[in-house]
């Protein structure tokens, strides 16, 4: 089977149904509820789904205050109690200036949104460089993705799904769906923690049409000049509309951080896309009809010279979760849709489970084009996409006291997953009906 057919992770950067869902709004002082206009949250099955709508700073302030708790979290768990270092806070005012004013605005929104919930700590530098770590840091997460369409579905459809795998005990608070209906661009949806004016685990929905996702890759090629990785993919999801476009944003300009395979379908016209994308090497594949299967393994030439890997790749893949896919693709080649998608990311392998193993997969999401035509609708499981628990006594069954009363945050954390986990899937609609 060749990759027509077929049709994430290393950093380092020196210098720098929601239908069911009851919306609620927690109280606010009367002083801000003109920038609350608009948006609510709601909970379902251990999703938190949050509408933000207007100005850039209103969308950052209803950020800041329907997600809260999670972006609580996940600064702790990026930055530390403490927040910024006087070594990233240098580094955060840098790159200030290479983010274009509509997202300096949000970010403001965001401080300030927690301000107003109780969380006074944070500043403007901490989300700065929170939602920068992969541009100014070093991160290790795997993920499983697929795109397929034409001939290898079942009726000719677009049909797409992700799972994330990173440490759970780091990224518990990712189980937020953004719903955004921003003053300017286009609409879209995406999965990420408070405080985050992009996805991390890259899952996009644009009401233009596209479907956005990927798997981190390995590569140290860098251009400490170029635009932020979290800046051109917003831009990519908030203002572009077909596949060049795309993927002229996200070559224009590159800083080479967060290396990794973009996977990206077109509803209107039925084109899919892998962008291998590299810092100054990358491949572009596009097809109509098959599969681009994704597990952090790098297919391509272009992208494996800059990163230094033999060239071809190993045939059969030296990856057993890209063995997989390929056995998966030829099993349902020409059956893929919504419900084959879910079984895909139900897979032991694809996933990584194990039952006592804080990595492996932990949430799941499958969307195609009659579910994105329906208004951005999405079916997504908080957990493992199989609905296995996560099993924190056999986990810390061989611990000592010792490393036990040691590791007291990172068993919190994991107590955290463990309340929300496991979930059913369930079908997300964000109120787009």
């Amino acid at each position: 089977m060749n990759r027509r057919t077929l049709a994430r992770c290393t950093v380092l950067l020196a210098t720098l149904s929601l239908a069911a869902a009851s919306p609620t709004r927690p109280a606010a002082s009367t002083d801000n509820q003109d920038l609350l206009e608009g948006s609510w949250r709601g909970e379902q099955d251990g999703w938190l789904l949050v509408h933000l709508e207007g100005t850039p700073y209103q969308i950052g302030y209803q950020n800041g205050y329907h997600a809260a708790e999670s972006a609580n979290h996940w600064l702790t768990s990026y930055l530390g109690a403490e927040g910024v270092s006087p070594a990233e806070e240098a580094t955060a005012r840098a790159l200030w200036t290479r983010i274009p004013e509509e997202y300096q605005q949000e970010i403001d929104g965001i401080v300030a949104g927690l301000h107003s919930r109780g969380h006074t700590d944070w500043d403007r530098w901490d989300l700065v460089a929170a939602n920068a770590w992969a541009d100014l840091g070093t991160y290790e997460g795997h993920c499983s993705a697929f795109i397929a369409a034409g001939e290898a579905t079942t009726d000719g459809q677009i049909v797409a799904g992700h799972v994330t795998m990173s440490g759970k005990a780091r990224d518990f608070m990712y189980y937020v769906m953004f719903d955004v209906d921003p003053e300017t661009g286009h609409g879209f949806r995406y999965q990420s923690a408070g405080g985050c004016i992009w996805s991390g685990e890259d899952w996009y929905l644009n009401d233009a049409g596209l479907i956005v996702t990927e798997t981190s890759q390995g590569n140290r090629a860098r251009n400490p000049e170029g635009t932020p990785l979290f800046i051109r993919i917003r831009q990519a999801v908030q203002y572009t509309n077909s596949l060049d476009d795309f993927i002229r944003v996200m070559t224009t300009d590159n800083n080479g951080a967060y290396p990794n395979e973009w996977l990206v379908g077109d509803i209107k016209t039925g084109e899919i896309l892998s962008l291998m994308l590299g810092c100054r090497a990358w491949d572009i594949n596009r097809t109509f009809d098959g599969v681009y299967p994704s597990a952090n393994y790098a297919w391509y030439p272009n992208f494996r010279e800059e990163a230094g890997m033999e060239v071809p790749a190993p045939d059969p893949p030296s990856s057993r979760r890209a063995v997989r896919w390929l056995e998966l693709i030829e099993q349902y080649e020409g059956r893929i849709d919504v419900e084959v998608g879910k079984l895909f990311l139900e897979d032991d392998v694809i996933s990584s489970y194990r039952p006592t193993s804080t990595s492996g997969g932990y949430d799941g999401k499958v969307t195609s084009t009659e579910l994105m035509r329906a208004g951005m609708h999405m079916w997504a499981r908080w957990g493992n996409p199989a609905g296995k628990p996560f099993d924190l006594d056999g986990y810390l069954a061989d611990w000592t006291p010792e490393r036990i009363e040691s590791r007291q945050e990172t068993i919190a954390a994991l107590r955290h997953y463990v309340e929300r986990t496991p979930q059913p899937w369930t079908l997300l609609t964000g109120g787009r009906d």
